[in-house]
């Protein structure tokens, strides 16, 4: 019996440590693959997909692009996102997509709570243009 349970008990270390193991792998996997660029840290680490990039309008003052977010907390959780920004140039106002349909300016700063709009223009406009938005 104490054999037994000596066995489980290891068996579920070792599988403790493989879902560690794997799990790590999961930032390291964004951090080193060059499709990947990081955009912000914050409760979820978000990654931008470079091939996802699409130049939807290019009609200058006025751009959107759409791109593919990754966020993960670094270990097994992840979600993703297609986030539509659309650009004014001349104004530097950002708008995107609320949850029934309709633009909506963004309010961007870098307090910390309204940075996530400026760090996501300036990860798209940079792959698009290899500029960024905002300085």
């Amino acid at each position: 019996m104490k054999k037994l349970l000596l066995m489980m008990i290891l068996c579920l270390v070792m599988m403790s440590n493989s879902v560690n193991l794997c799990s790590a792998n999961l930032k390291d996997y964004y951090d080193n693959n060059p499709d990947y660029v990081h955009v912000a840290t914050g409760h979820f680490i978000v990654y931008l997909y470079l091939p996802s990039i699409d130049v939807q309008e290019y009609n200058p003052p006025y751009y959107q692009i759409a791109g593919k977010f990754v966020g993960t907390d670094g270990y097994d959780r992840k979600r993703e996102s297609i986030e539509i920004v659309r650009f004014n140039w001349y104004t530097k106002e950002t708008f995107h997509k609320n949850k029934y349909g309709n633009w909506e300016k963004e309010e961007v700063s870098d307090d910390y709570h309204k940075r996530y709009p400026k760090l996501r223009a300036n990860a798209l406009f940079r792959a698009a243009y290899e500029m960024n938005f905002y300085n």
